[in-house]
C-alpha cells in the first residue's frame, strides 16, 4: 500500500485538526492547520509593499501631470523667493540703520514703558492694603487645591467611565505588538531548536544568490557613472544615435502613408454602402470592436461589400503595424539619445547618491540574507537556546500584561473605590473652597478674577517692554561675527533649497532616466518574490492529502507546538498493495514486467493473492558480496484478475466465473440471512480459537458437518439447516477462489476480500513460462550420471531399468522431461541404500512449467521470489 508520513512545511501552534483515525480523504483535503495571524500579516504587508513599487514604477514611466509641474514650479518660485530674501539680508547686514527706524523703535520702546507701569499702578490698586508674602502664600493654596481636585476627579472618572475608543484602540496595539513580539520569539527558538529543512536552506540560498546579483547590478550602474567614458564610446554613442534616426524618418513617413490608404479604404467602402452605418459613423482608425463587428457581419456576405470589408481590415491593419514600427523606432532614439547623454554629460548628483545609497543598500541585503544562512547552517549553543527560550517567556509575559490592561477597561470598579474617589473629590473640593475663602478675605473687596488679570496684564507689558528694548539695541549696536554667520548660513540654505527644487522641476520635466527605472524594476521583481514567499508560507501552514486514502495516524492536536518536518499524519491506501521483492542476479533475468504471479502473506493463512509485475529494477544492491535487485509487484483488483484468468489457472489457481449482482441470493447460493449472519459473526468473535486452529478451519468444517477442531465447541442453542450449511460453502468458495491448486492456497478474487497491510512479509510466486504437453517429474526421481540423465522404470519381472532422458526447466521441486519419457509412464522415484528404487508414481499429462527461482516452487509454478 502506499503509505506517507505528512508533515508541515514550518514550525507552529497547531490551530485546527479536521480529520480522525480511520478517516477516508480524497485528494486535496485539508487535515490540519497552523496559526497564520503572523504569515496572514507577512502576506499583507508584501502585497502593500508591491503594490508600493509597482506604483512608483508606474510613476517613474509614466509622463507627470499637470498638477504636478504646477507644484514643482511653486516649489521653484518659493525656494527663488528665499534665495533672493537671504541675499537681500547678508548684503545689507553691514549697512547702518536708517534715522526713521531707530525713532520709532525709541517710540516703540517708550510706549511699552508706559504700558508696564500703567498695568503695575492697576496690580498696586488692587493689593495695596495687603501683604505681598500672604497674598502669595493664599494664591498658591488655591493653585494646590485646584490641583488637587482635578487629579481626585481624573482618578474618579478613570473609574466611573466607560473606555475610551483611544485607550481602547492603544491596549489593542499593545497586544498586537505583544503577540508580534512573542511570534518572532518562538519563531527565533524553533529555528534554534528544529534542523532547517531543504526547502529552508534552499530558500535562504536563493536570497543570497538575489542579494548578489541586486550588489551587482547596483555596483554596476555606480561603476557607469562614476567611470569617464572614452572618446571610442562617446562617438559609438552618437553615431547609434544618428542611425537611430533615420528609421523614425522612415517610420513616421510610413505611418502617414498608412493613415492615407486608410481614409482611403474607408471611403471607398462607405461609397454607395447602406449596411453597417456604425462603420461609415466612424472616424478611422477604428476601433478594435468595430473592426470585430466588420469581420463578423461580412462573413458569407456579398463579393463586393467583403472585398471592401477585407481591404479595410487589411488596411487598419497595416496602419497598426506601421503605428507600432514609429513606436519602436522613436524608443530605440531615446534610448539611444539617453546613452549618449549619459556617456558625454556629467553625472548627476542625485543620481550619484541614488546609486551610492542602492549599493549600501544591497550590501546590507547581501550580509543580512548570508547571515541567515549561516544561522541555518550553523547548529546553535546552548547559550542561544537559553536566550531564546527566555525570550519566549518574556514575550509571553508582555502578552499576557499586555490582555489583562485591556481587560481592565472593561471591568467594572470596585464600589469601596468609588466611594473613595468620590470622597476624595469632596475634600479636594471643600479644600478649593476653603483656599478661595481664605483668598478673598485677604483681598477684601477685590475679585480674584480682577487680581488674575491685572496680574496677567503686568507680565504681557514685561514682556512688551523686553522685546522692544532689544530690538533698539539690535539697531543701535554693529552686527556681530555670529550675527553675520547666521546671515551666510540662511543664504547657502536657501540656495541649496534652490537647486534642489530647479533639480526636481527639471526631473520631473524630463522623466526618469533608465537607471532609476531599471532599479526601480528591481524592486518590484524582489517585492514579487517576498510576495511569492509569503504566499508559499501560507500553504506551507496546511496538511492537505497527497492522494486518496485512510488516515492510519494523527500526531497532533489543536494547540501543540510542532517543529517543520515533524510527522503529523501517517496517510495510506488500503486498496493499492505493492509488493516489494528481492531476486538475484540469476533470477533476474527471468523477469519481465507484466508477468503474473501469487502472493501469500504470512499473518493471512491459507489465501493468495494475484500480483503482477509493474517495475524491476537493473540498479544492483550489494551487501557483504551478495549482489540483489529490487522488484515491484501490484496485488490485482478483481476486475483485473478476470483478465489473467488463463495465467493464474496455469500457476494452479481456480478464478470462479464473475457473477452478475444478486445471483448469489438464489437458492443454494452464496446469500445469507443479514439476522443468521449476524449472531454467526458474533459468535466466531468471540471464539478464543486453541493456538494453530484458524477461523477458516472452523467455519470449513461446519460448513462440511465435520468435526470440529480440538479445543473448539459450539454453543448449546447453536442450530444449522443444510441450507445454510451449503449458504457457508458457497461463501467460502467465494472468498477462496475456489480453493487454490498448485500455487498452493486460495485465491482472493473478490471486490470484499480482505487486503493486507503494509509491512506485511509476503511469498510470491511468478509465472515466467507456460509449457504446452510437458512432461514433468519429480526432482527426486532424475538421477545424473556421467553427465547424462536418467529416471528408473518398472520392468515386467518386477524390477527396474535406466531410461535415459534429455531435461528442460526446472522449478526446484519438479522438472521437465523434453525426450526419452513417454506420456502417462510410471517412473520410480527415491532410492534405498543400495540405489534401489522402492517406490513409484505416474506421470500427469501434460502441465505447465515456471521459471527458475530460489527456493524452489510447487509444480506447474514459477519460481518463488
Amino acid at each position: 500500500a502506499q503509505t506517507s508520513a505528512l508533515s508541515f512545511g514550518v514550525s507552529g501552534e497547531v490551530d485546527s485538526v479536521d480529520v480522525e483515525i480511520g478517516e477516508e480523504v480524497t485528494t486535496g483535503d485539508l487535515l490540519a492547520r497552523l496559526d497564520g495571524s503572523d504569515a496572514e500579516r507577512q502576506l499583507e504587508t508584501a502585497r502593500v509593499q508591491l503594490e508600493i513599487a509597482r506604483l512608483r514604477l508606474d510613476e517613474l514611466l509614466e509622463s507627470p501631470a499637470g498638477s504636478e509641474i504646477a507644484a514643482s514650479e511653486r516649489a521653484l518660485a518659493t525656494a527663488y523667493a528665499q534665495f533672493v530674501n537671504a541675499t537681500l539680508e547678508l548684503e545689507q547686514i553691514d549697512d547702518p540703520p536708517e534715522a526713521s527706524a531707530i525713532d520709532a523703535a525709541e517710540q516703540a520702546l517708550a510706549n511699552a514703558r508706559n504700558q508696564l507701569s500703567t498695568a503695575e499702578q492697576a496690580l498696586a490698586d488692587l493689593t495695596d492694603a495687603v501683604d505681598p508674602a500672604q497674598l502669595a502664600r493664599a494664591q498658591q493654596d488655591v493653585a494646590n487645591t485646584a490641583s488637587q481636585l482635578s487629579t481626585a476627579q481624573e482618578l474618579l472618572d478613570d473609574l466611573t467611565e466607560e473606555p475610551s475608543s483611544t485607550e481602547i484602540a492603544s491596549a489593542d496595539q499593545a497586544i498586537a505588538n505583544a503577540a508580534i513580539q512573542l511570534s518572532n520569539a518562538r519563531e527565533s527558538l524553533d529555528l534554534l531548536t528544529s534542523e532547517p529543512t531543504a526547502a529552508d536552506r534552499a530558500s535562504a540560498e536563493q536570497a543570497v544568490a538575489s542579494a548578489a546579483s541586486q550588489l551587482a547590478s547596483a555596483q554596476q550602474a555606480l561603476e557607469r557613472l562614476t567611470e569617464e567614458s572614452s572618446v571610442a564610446e562617446i562617438e559609438n554613442a552618437r553615431a547609434a544615435a544618428i542611425q537611430a534616426r533615420n528609421p523614425v524618418s522612415a517610420a513616421e513617413q510610413a505611418v502617414e502613408q498608412a493613415e492615407e490608404a486608410l481614409e482611403l479604404a474607408h471611403e471607398r467602402f462607405c461609397d454607395d454602402i447602406v449596411v453597417l452605418p456604425e462603420i461609415c459613423d466612424a472616424e478611422p482608425p477604428l476601433p478594435q470592436s468595430e473592426i470585430e463587428l466588420l469581420e463578423t457581419k461580412t462573413e458569407n456576405s456579398g463579393a463586393t461589400l467583403e472585398r471592401r470589408s477585407r481591404s479595410l481590415i487589411d488596411a487598419q491593419r497595416t496602419w497598426e503595424q506601421s503605428v507600432n514600427t514609429y513606436d519602436a523606432a522613436v524608443s530605440s532614439l531615446a534610448a539611444a539619445e539617453a546613452r549618449l547623454d549619459d556617456l558625454a554629460g556629467d553625472p548627476d548628483t542625485e543620481e550619484l547618491e541614488q546609486a551610492t545609497e542602492a549599493v549600501a543598500a544591497a550590501e546590507a541585503a547581501q550580509e543580512a540574507t548570508q547571515a541567515r544562512l549561516d544561522d541555518l547552517l550553523t547548529p546553535a549553543t546552548d547559550e542561544d537556546i537559553f536566550q531564546a527560550e527566555q525570550a519566549v517567556v518574556a514575550a509571553t509575559a508582555g502578552l499576557i500584561a499586555a490582555e489583562s490592561r485591556r481587560q481592565e477597561l472593561f471591568e467594572e470598579a470596585d464600589p469601596d473605590d468609588v466611594y473613595q474617589a468620590q470622597q476624595a473629590v469632596a475634600a479636594a473640593e471643600a479644600g478649593l473652597r476653603a483656599a478661595q475663602s481664605s483668598l478673598s478675605e485677604l483681598l477684601g473687596g477685590v475679585d480674584p478674577s480682577d487680581l488674575f488679570q491685572a496680574e496677567q496684564a503686568v507680565a504681557a507689558a514685561l514682556a512688551n517692554r523686553d522685546a522692544a528694548a532689544s530690538r533698539l539695541t539690535e539697531l543701535l549696536e554693529p552686527p556681530t561675527e555670529d550675527d553675520i554667520l547666521e546671515a551666510e548660513l540662511a543664504l547657502a540654505s536657501a540656495e541649496s533649497s534652490l537647486q534642489e527644487a530647479q533639480a526636481r522641476h527639471d526631473e520631473l520635466l524630463a522623466g526618469a532616466n533608465a537607471n532609476t527605472i531599471a532599479q526601480q524594476e528591481q524592486n518590484v521583481r524582489l517585492a514579487e518574490i517576498t510576495l511569492e514567499q509569503a504566499m508559499a508560507a501560507m500553504d506551507d501552514l496546511a496538511i492537505t492529502a497527497p492522494f486518496d486514502g485512510v488516515i492510519e495516524e494523527v500526531n497532533v492536536e489543536p494547540g501543540d507546538r510542532i517543529g517543520s518536518g515533524a510527522a503529523a499524519f501517517v496517510l495510506s491506501t488500503r486498496d493499492q498493495i505493492v509488493v516489494e521483492l528481492t531476486v538475484t542476479e540469476a533470477e533476474i533475468f527471468d523477469l519481465d514486467e507484466l508477468q503474473v504471479g501469487v502472493a501469500s502473506f504470512d499473518a493471512i493463512d491459507g489465501v493468495q493473492y494475484p500480483v503482477r509485475i509493474t517495475s524491476i529494477s537493473r540498479v544492483p544492491d550489494i551487501e557483504q558480496g551478495v549482489v540483489t535487485y529490487s522488484v515491484e509487484a501490484a496485488v490485482l483488483s478483481p476486475l483485473a484478475i478476470q483478465a489473467v484468468r488463463d495465467e493464474l489457472q496455469a500457476l494452479g489457481v481456480t478464478v470462479p466465473e464473475p457473477q452478475a449482482a444478486g445471483e448469489q441470493r438464489r437458492s443454494g447460493g452464496g446469500g445469507v440471512d443479514p439476522q443468521q449472519a449476524a449472531r454467526f459473526r458474533a459468535w466466531l468473535e468471540s471464539l478464543e480459537l486453541p493456538e494453530g486452529v484458524t477461523v477458516i478451519q472452523v467455519v470449513t468444517a461446519i460448513a462440511n458437518d465435520e468435526p470440529l477442531p480440538g479445543g473448539v465447541e459450539l454453543p448449546e442453542d447453536f442450530e444449522i439447516t443444510d441450507e445454510q450449511r451449503a449458504q457457508l460453502r458457497a461463501l467460502i468458495a467465494r472468498f477462496s477462489g475456489g480453493g487454490g491448486g498448485a500455487a498452493g492456497g486460495p485465491a482472493a478474487v473478490d471486490d470484499d476480500r480482505q487486503l493486507p497491510v503494509h509491512g506485511m512479509s509476503a511469498t510470491v510466486v511468478i509465472l515466467t513460462a507456460v509449457r504446452d504437453e510437458a512432461v514433468l517429474v519429480s526432482t527426486s526421481a532424475v538421477r545424473q550420471i556421467d553427465g547424462a540423465y536418467y529416471v528408473a522404470v518398472p520392468t515386467e519381472d518386477g524390477g527396474w531399468e535406466r531410461l535415459a532422458v534429455q531435461i528442460g526447466e526446472t522449478d526446484g521441486t519438479n522438472v521437465e522431461i523434453l525426450s526419452g519419457l513417454l506420456d502417462g509412464a510410471t517412473v520410480l522415484v527415491g532410492a534405498d541404500s543400495e540405489g534401489i528404487a522402492y517406490s513409484a508414481t505416474q506421470l500427469p499429462g501434460g502441465g505447465a512449467t515456471g521459471g527458475a527461482g530460489p527456493g524452489g516452487g510447487p509444480p506447474g509454478g514459477g519460481g518463488q521470489r
